[in-house]
């Protein structure tokens, strides 16, 4: 069975100023991971359209402040929401709603998230470099920001890790509306 690279996310609103500078934003747009990585059959993207439907269909337009960077040993640097932020328990909720209907409906066949990151270790985050930033670019993004989200998206990754490529799926406003701004990520020949 032929299976394909998906993950859901939560979209930052694109008429809004870009925070990302590095090469991740040529990659990737501005986002919250709601359901990280996992292989699915290409034959499913109906299903896996209807049960974003039915999940992100309680959740409204919200801004929320994320807090960072955080940077990690492997250099993967992001931005996390805090425990006390109001928008947390949504989103968890989000998250665990969203894994439970794709494991019930049988359309996730293998995980590619680690342990360290799902179920209650899930830390809704926005992704800021793939790769060790120098320090100089870390301190250039504020400790604080304020992102609104809009959308939800379901993404296909292409060609990951070695040739990443990102296309959008489906995507749709947090408020119903089917969304015409398809991305598709085009990695710049000098990354």
């Amino acid at each position: 069975m032929r299976k394909l690279r998906y993950a859901y996310y939560l979209l930052a609103d694109p008429s809004e100023p870009r925070l990302l500078r590095d090469e991740t934003c040529w990659l990737f747009p501005e986002h919250i991971t709601i359901r990280g990585r996992f292989l699915a059959s290409p034959s499913k993207v109906a299903d896996l359209v209807i049960a974003g439907r039915e999940v992100f269909r309680t959740l409204a337009p919200f801004t929320a402040e994320l807090h960072g960077p955080r940077v990690f040993a492997s250099g993967l640097s992001w931005y996390e929401l805090r425990e006390e932020s109001a928008a947390l328990p949504a989103i968890r909720s989000i998250h665990r709603h969203l894994d439970r209907e794709l494991r019930d409906r049988g359309l996730l066949l293998d995980d590619e998230v680690p342990a360290s990151h799902s179920g209650e270790l899930y830390k809704p985050h926005m992704t800021l470099s793939f790769r060790r930033l120098a320090p100089e670019q870390l301190q250039s993004y504020p400790a604080t920001v304020r992102v609104p989200f809009v959308e939800w998206g379901l993404f296909r990754y292409d060609g990951w890790p070695s040739r990443p490529k990102l296309r959008c799926v489906f995507g749709e406003h947090l408020y119903g509306r089917t969304t015409a701004r398809p991305f598709t990520s085009a990695k710049p020949a000098w990354i």
